[in-house]
Order: structure tokens, then C-alpha cells, then sequence
């Protein structure tokens, strides 16, 4: 059966059903709104139907990104995609938002940190598999410091058990094997950023130009399509403006956490390489 799941239509040779996730759903089931930290994305549509929806990583701050329940590799949204609360996410209004129904036979591909809200619009199978790309490093030293902070947090706190703040099969990361991944990370020789291009332009390309059949562009959804709820339940747990009166551990970390601090973290450690 894994030898049944072939990605050579898009110039992948030799990458099979070992490298794939095999997702299966009844009508309603969700993936809730999210980025992947790492690589691109394909996905094959086996049985059914899902709709996709899609936002470019330009429109980050617009859904409120959230590491909380943390899990390496995926950065949250606190908005519901079905029901938006506009009063409570007025910055929502302002997303490049990109819909799609995947029916059997047919693959999408999912750009580099590109958001997305999955639902079944029936019982529904499909198989994908995520592509590393050369600028992953940079993101791996990132989700590296998000673990390492995350677990020192609740160290201190004496929270460590917090169901709140780990998705249930989440690991903790130890100090020490933190160090050490950061210690690779930051000192062996990186390529250079002509490299990196050349390396991400050539992934891409095997999607467009491999595919034998036509790369169909997504479709904008009008910004007066997207329509506010009346009313949204408050998700427990969260920071946000005018959700709660106290600051909470969950709120504290996922503002020291977030993806404008990690990237101002990286920033600064790469500067620092330097320096004896």
C-alpha cells in the first residue's frame, strides 16, 4: 500500500507512502486554522470532498497567530474561519482570503507558511506530504527557542502538567538537548542565501513544471463574503484583547512565544555568531 502513494507526477522519484500522512473525516470534521512552520505542502484528494481555506502569510498579524496548545511545526489562529467575531478581531476584515473544494483526483499545493482552514463537506480520505526546504533552518532554530521557553516557563511555574499548554502528544523539550540542537543549528556553516533561493526555486518548480496536468490558480474570496457572527463563544485560555481581566500563564507564554518575538530571537542570535 505505501508503494500505492506515488509523488513522481511532480518530480519527487522514489517518494512514497513512508513520507506521506494519510487524513481521513466525516461531514464537519476540521482542521482548525494554522500554519506549518516548515517545508511546502501536497496534497492528494482520494474519497470525498474537503474545502480549503486558504491566507498568505502577509496576513499573519490579521489572524491573531497563537502557539498555545503548543506544537512544534504549527503556529494557531485565534479566529473561528466559520463564525469571525469582527468586534473581537477587527484586523480579520482586512485577510487575502483563497477557497477551494479538493475532489477526488485532484492535488494542491500548499505554499511555504501559507494559513489553512480544512473542513469535510463529506466523508473524506486524502494523503499529503510535506517537502523540506532549504530555509527551514531558520525556522528550526525558531520552534527550537518556542520549546525551550515554553518548558522553562512551566518549569518555574511548577505547571509542567498543564494540559492547557501542550497538544496532548506534544513532548516536552529538556534543556540540555535544547542547547545542543541550537548549537548545531546556529554554528554549522548555513548555505548561502543565492544557494537557498536556487534550492527553494528548484522545489518549486517540480510542482509547476513536473505536474502533467494543468496548475489551476486559486480564486480570491471577496472581502463582503466575509461575514462576522453575531455572537462567539471566548476560547479559554487565550490572550487577547478584552477576553480576560487577568493575565494568565497560557497568556504570559503565548505572547513570549510569538512568532514576532521568535523571529526577533533568531535575529539576534545569528548576530551574535560573531561575537566570541
Amino acid at each position: 500500500m505505501l508503494e500505492d502513494v506515488d509523488w513522481s507526477t511532480f518530480g519527487f522519484h522514489g517518494r512514497n507512502g513512508d513520507s506521506s500522512t494519510f487524513w481521513m473525516g466525516t461531514a464537519g470534521s476540521n482542521t482548525p486554522c494554522h500554519y506549518d512552520t516548515y517545508g511546502c505542502n501536497l496534497v492528494a484528494q482520494l474519497y470525498g470532498k474537503k474545502r480549503w481555506t486558504l491566507f498568505p502569510p502577509s496576513d499573519c498579524n490579521f489572524l491573531y497567530p497563537t502557539r498555545i496548545p503548543f506544537e512544534e511545526s504549527s503556529v494557531f489562529s485565534h479566529v473561528n474561519i466559520k463564525n469571525p467575531d469582527l468586534q473581537r478581531h477587527p484586523l480579520y476584515s482586512k485577510v487575502s482570503k483563497y477557497e477551494v473544494v479538493l475532489k477526488p483526483g485532484q492535488v494542491l499545493y500548499v505554499p511555504k507558511h501559507w494559513w489553512h482552514y480544512v473542513e469535510c463537506e463529506s466523508t473524506a480520505i486524502s494523503v499529503n506530504t510535506w517537502v523540506g526546504l532549504a530555509s527551514d533552518k531558520n525556522d528550526h532554530v525558531k520552534e527550537n527557542l518556542a520549546a525551550m521557553l515554553t518548558k522553562s516557563m512551566l518549569d518555574y511555574a511548577g505547571h509542567l502538567n498543564d494540559l492547557e499548554i501542550y497538544n496532548p502528544k506534544e513532548v516536552p523539550l529538556e534543556y540540555n538537548e535544547g542547547m545542543n540542537i541550537l548549537n548545531k543549528l546556529l554554528f554549522t556553516e548555513p548555505k548561502t542565501i543565492e544557494e537557498q533561493k536556487r534550492v527553494n526555486a528548484k522545489t518549486h518548480e517540480k510542482f509547476c513544471l513536473c505536474c502533467k496536468k494543468t496548475v489551476t490558480p486559486l480564486q480570491r474570496v471577496k472581502k463582503a463574503e466575509v461575514a462576522p457572527c453575531e455572537l462567539n463563544t471566548p476560547l479559554p485560555g487565550k490572550c487577547e484583547p478584552g477576553n480576560q481581566q487577568n493575565l494568565t500563564l497560557s497568556g504570559l507564554l503565548d505572547c513570549v512565544i510569538h512568532p514576532d518575538v521568535l523571529q526577533l530571537m533568531k535575529d539576534i542570535l545569528n548576530s551574535k555568531k560573531i561575537l566570541p
